[in-house]
């Protein structure tokens, strides 16, 4: 299990299976842990889930991957854990954190 510090200071937990079901789930995020990483310091944008306001979505766009990588985390009592990952052509909508 390992944590990254996130925008607003959220300490986003991960756990190793976590990132193998990511994987598993979506193949193009094998070998994007760096950039995972860099999403959650460093987004574009970060928004809230319309369907969950403890679910917050983190954006950059990567020109290598031709899309927005978008790293999905659910806040609990000010922390968060990673929920999945994708690589996306298109923001969802939702609340501007």
């Amino acid at each position: 299990m390992g944590f990254i510090i996130a925008k607003y200071n959220k300490k986003v937990t991960f756990t190793v299976e976590g990132v193998r079901h990511i994987v598993f789930r979506h193949p193009e995020i094998d070998g994007l842990l760096k950039e995972i990483g860099e999403t959650l310091k460093t987004p574009e944008l970060v928004i809230t889930s319309k369907y969950d306001k403890k679910v917050w979505i983190y954006y950059k766009f990567y020109e290598t991957h031709k899309g927005y990588l978008s790293v999905v985390v659910k806040i609990f009592n000010g922390e968060g854990l990673l929920l999945t990952s994708y690589i996306t052509d298109r923001i969802k909508t939702g609340e501007k954190v």
